[in-house]
């Protein structure tokens, strides 16, 4: 018989570690994956990219962020690309263009294409 202490203690652990009791979607938390918008998609995986624009390239990876520029043979040639996760299921991408001030205000919002469980 497990005591109620070690039931609690099992799950601040498969908390701590990220993973679900069955039944539920264990996500990852973490910018890697395949992203969708508008009929267009990209994946990361680590510090590579496939790009929406289907260019296979690098850029600096951290675990909630990405950041390239965009390939000559994108649609948006030489722009600065940078990512922010902002939950499991949803990024914010920001466009720059070189000798372009920002513009102000959000970026585009992008999904996970698939959330498995």
């Amino acid at each position: 018989m497990v005591s109620v202490g070690v039931g609690r203690t099992l799950a601040g652990l498969a908390f701590g570690l990220g993973l679900s009791w069955p039944g539920g979607a264990a996500l990852a938390d973490a910018i890697d994956g395949e992203w969708c918008r508008d009929g267009y998609h990209f994946i990361i995986e680590g510090p590579r990219i496939l790009t929406y624009g289907g260019t296979a390239t690098t850029g600096e990876y951290s675990r909630h962020g990405f950041r390239y520029t965009a390939p000559a043979t994108d649609p948006d040639s030489g722009a600065d690309i940078e990512m922010h996760l902002h939950s499991e299921t949803t990024l914010e991408l920001f466009r720059r263009m070189p000798g372009v001030p920002p513009v102000p205000g959000p970026g585009q919002i992008w999904n996970r294409c698939r959330v498995t469980s």
